[in-house]
This record gives C-alpha cells, structure tokens and sequence, in this order.
C-alpha cells in the first residue's frame, strides 16, 4: 500500500509539473504574441512620421497620441515621440523579411515593445542596439549568418547599410567586448536559456 501511496504521489507530481510548464509556455506565447503587435504598430507610426518636418525642439509630452513632436539629440540623432514613447527609427533585416522601430533608449518594459538603442548612436558608427529574443523581435539572430544585410533607416528617411561580419555567443558581463568592439553596428539578444547573449557585429557597407 505504502508503494502505491508513493507510485500516486509521484503521478499527482508529474501532472502537477506538466500542467505548470504547459501555462508558462502559454504565458510566453501570449507575452510573444503582445510583443509582436506592438513593435508591428509602433513601426507602422514610426514609418509614417520619418521624414515628416520636426518642429521646434519640445520635451516630449507621455500622453502624446500623434506623432507630432520630435526633438535632436547628439550627434543629430532625430528622436520622434509616439505613445509616450521615443523613436530613433527602425531596423530591417531582409533575409528575414523583418522590420523593426528602435527606441531611444532602453529598460525593460520598453524591450517589451521594441527593440532599444543601448549605446551609441548609428550617425557615429558605434550604436548597440539590445532586443528581447520574442520570434517579431531579434530571435532572428539565432540564425542571422556573415555576410547578411542590415539596415538603419532614421527619423529623416536617411538609411544606413550594414553588412554582417561577425556571430558570437557571449557572456552577460563581456560588456566591453560590445561597448568597444569596433564594429558599426552591434545587436544582441539573449539565448533561448536566457544565459549567454546571441551578439551580432556589422560594418557599414561600402
């Protein structure tokens, strides 16, 4: 009887786990699928303002719902307030067939949204951008390969291409390896375990 009391409990257990990694993974979709439509919305309201005149420079008011102010930061970096949220302007990465606003600047509610200017800046040639790894956001890093384009469009329609010239897996602390490496361009984001850091350095294209 003691067995079978124990062969139960075990079953109870194993069910109790199933069921607990079955509603994570539903959370994490869910979470995945918000994060998609969000950038997906905010990209269509960052296309739409690039290019459009800025007036003169404003603090951006947080309950803006039009994008209608716009201030410049250094090194001229346009920034562009929409929903209370400041844009840079957004990647793409073709291959990929994906599209992305970037936001100013970063924390990890607005990584929920879009991906976030961490460093730099684009205009300068040292610009770190940091996204979550949802499937609409940078999981495409995972298999982003040398050689492969990227592109930087601004808030004044300027675009900037990139080539792909380097793939590592990091550690969380190698910050000076991304900070200082060099490159034009660095976008990263964390690996499927959360533990190391998919990181992806690109160079202008000639």
């Amino acid at each position: 009887m003691r067995n079978r009391g124990i062969g139960l409990a075990l079953v109870f257990l194993g069910a109790a786990l199933l069921t607990g990694a079955l509603l994570l993974f539903l959370h994490n979709e869910r979470q995945d699928t918000q994060a998609g439509e969000a950038a997906q919305s905010a990209l269509s309201e960052v296309q739409e303002a690039i290019g459009k005149e800025a007036p003169a420079a404003t603090l951006p008011s947080t309950g803006e719902t039009e994008p209608t102010e716009a201030v410049t930061v250094p090194p001229e970096l346009t920034v562009v307030n929409i929903d209370g949220n400041d844009y840079v302007g957004y990647l793409a990465i073709p291959d990929f067939a994906l599209e992305l606003p970037v936001m100013a600047d970063w924390s990890m509610e607005k990584l929920r949204i879009a991906p976030c200017l961490q460093y730099g800046s684009p205009l300068t040639d040292d610009a770190v951008i940091a996204g979550h790894n949802y499937k609409k956001h940078f999981r495409a890093l995972h298999d982003i390969q040398v050689g492969q384009s990227v592109t930087f469009t601004d808030m004044t329609g300027q675009t900037i291409g990139y080539t792909v010239a380097e793939v590592k897996i990091l550690d969380p602390k190698s910050v000076d390896e991304v900070v200082d490496s060099g490159y034009d361009l660095v976008l990263y984001t964390c690996t499927l375990g959360g533990k190391s850091r998919v990181t992806v350095f690109c160079n202008r294209t000639e």
